[in-house]
C-alpha cells in the first residue's frame, strides 16, 4: 500500500472514531502494521444506567460518540491504557473453475496458493496499535503474492478491507470431469498459467450495538458480560479479475493422460467484474461461562456484477438476474477474557461467487488467527481510590 494512501487511511479512521481492529490483520513480510483505534467509552466514566447516554454537542459529534455507546449490564469496556499481544495469523485461498457443455458434461479445476503462516508481536497505547508479523510458512513466496486484509470493528459500525493479488504461485488442488486425470494424480502440482486479483470494502451497520459487541469478539477491547445477538446491514463492493491460461492446464492434464481434453467451455482466458450489493446477516455473542465468549455471525450479500467495458443496460442486469449468486462473509470466535489477560481463536470466511452461461468462478479467502495477549497500566478513571 502506497505511504500516502495509509497516511490518508489512518488519519480518517483517527477522526472517524474507530474502536479496535481486528488483531487479524496480514500483509506481506516486508510490510509493518500500523492500527488506529479508539474507545470513546471508556475515555469517560461508565453511567450506572443501562439507557443510552444523553450526549451534548453538535450532530456529528454526538453520531461520533454514539459508534461505542454501550449498555454495561452487557458490555464492559476496555479498563486499560497499554496492550500486548502475540498473534499467529494464518492464511488460506481458493480458486474454483467450473464449465459444463451442452451434452451434460461437467469439468473442475480447483487452484490453491501457497498458505501463510504468520507469527509477531503487537503493542497498543489507547488508540494507537503497532505490529509486525513474520512469514514463517512460505517466505521465498512474497515475491509472487501480496495479501492484504485489515478488519475494523466498533459497536456500531464495521468495515472489512481486502487486498489478495497472485502472480503465478499455484498449485492443483483437485480436478474432476477429465476423463482418465484424477484429482490425486496431480494434487499439489505446481501450475503457473493463472494470475489473479481480489479488492474488496465490507462496510456494515449493527442494529443491536448497545448490547452486541463484535470488538468483545474480534478485538478484545470489551469484554461481552451477558449473551445478545443483532441484525446487520451492509454494503459490499469488490474487484475481482482472473487470467487464466487453457493451454497450459492442458498440457498439465495430458502430462497424465495424453488423451485428455479440457471443455472448450473451460477456455475462459480471462474475467475481470465490479460488484456492487447489498448484505442482511446476523450474528450472536454466547457467554457460556463466566469470561467466555463464543460469537458467530453470516452476512449473505446480493448484487450487482459488471464485466469490464459491460454497458449498464437492461441486457446487464438481466445477466445478474439470470445467473443468480449469492457471495457471503462468515464470523467465527472464542475467546476468554477477564479484562486483565485474553486469549483466544477466529476466523473469518469470505466467498466470492462469478457465474454466467456454462461457467463459474468461486474464490474462497479464509483467516484463522491465534493469539494470547495481556492489558496493563489501567486507566485514571478505573483505579480504586
Amino acid at each position: 500500500m502506497p505511504h500516502s494512501l495509509r497516511l490518508l487511511l489512518l488519519l480518517t479512521l483517527a477522526l472517524i472514531g474507530w474502536q479496535a481492529p481486528q488483531r487479524g490483520m496480514a500483509q506481506t513480510p516486508s510490510e509493518s502494521v500500523i492500527a488506529v483505534t479508539t474507545d470513546s467509552v471508556a475515555a469517560e466514566q461508565i453511567p450506572s444506567s443501562s439507557q443510552p447516554t444523553k450526549r451534548k454537542g453538535n450532530f456529528l459529534v454526538r453520531f461520533i460518540e454514539r459508534f461505542d455507546d454501550i449498555d454495561t449490564t452487557y458490555i464492559a469496556p476496555n479498563y486499560y491504557n497499554y496492550e500486548a499481544m502475540v498473534q499467529n495469523t494464518n492464511f488460506f485461498q481458493t480458486y474454483r473453475i467450473e464449465a459444463n457443455n451442452a451434452a451434460g458434461q461437467r469439468q473442475s479445476m480447483t487452484l490453491a496458493p501457497s498458505s501463510s503462516v504468520r507469527i509477531g508481536p503487537y503493542l497498543g497505547y489507547r488508540w494507537l496499535f503497532l505490529g509486525y508479523t513474520f512469514d514463517i510458512g512460505n517466505p521465498s513466496n512474497a515475491t509472487k503474492t501480496t495479501e492484504l486484509n485489515i478488519s475494523l470493528y466498533s459497536s456500531m459500525l464495521g468495515i472489512d478491507l481486502t487486498l489478495l493479488r497472485n502472480t503465478g504461485d499455484f498449485h492443483i488442488q483437485r480436478i474432476s470431469g477429465v476423463e482418465g486425470v484424477s484429482s490425486k494424480s496431480l494434487r499439489g502440482a505446481d501450475f503457473t498459467g493463472a494470475e489473479t486479483y481480489t479488492a474488496a470494502i465490507n462496510a456494515y451497520y449493527v442494529f443491536n450495538h448497545r448490547r452486541f459487541s463484535y470488538p468483545a469478539a474480534f478485538a478484545q477491547s470489551t469484554v461481552q458480560r451477558k449473551s445478545a445477538g443483532s441484525w446487520m446491514l451492509g454494503f459490499r463492493f469488490d474487484q475481482q479479475r482472473l487470467k487464466f491460461d487453457p493451454l497450459k492446464a492442458q498440457d498439465l492434464i495430458r502430462s497424465v493422460n495424453p488423451q485428455a481434453t479440457l471443455l472448450d467451455e473451460m477456455h475462459v482466458t480471462g474475467i475481470n467484474y465490479r460488484q456492487y450489493a447489498v448484505s442482511v446477516g446476523y450474528g450472536y455473542n454466547w457467554v457460556f461461562a463466566r469470561n467466555w465468549l463464543l460469537s458467530a455471525s453470516i452476512a449473505p450479500s446480493i448484487g450487482f456484477k459488471k464485466q469490464s467495458g459491460q454497458r449498464l443496460d437492461g441486457k446487464a442486469l438481466w445477466l445478474n438476474i439470470r445467473h443468480f449468486n449469492v457471495d457471503c462473509v462468515t464470523r467465527l470466535g472464542l475467546v476468554w477474557n477477564n479484562t486483565r489477560y485474553y486469549a483466544g481463536l477466529s476466523a473469518v470466511n469470505y466467498i466470492y461467487d462469478y457465474r454466467r452461461e456454462r461457467f463459474a468462478l468461486i474464490n474462497v479467502v479464509n483467516y484463522i488467527n491465534l493469539y494470547v495477549g495481556l492489558n496493563f497500566h489501567k486507566r485514571k478513571q478505573y483505579r480504586h481510590p
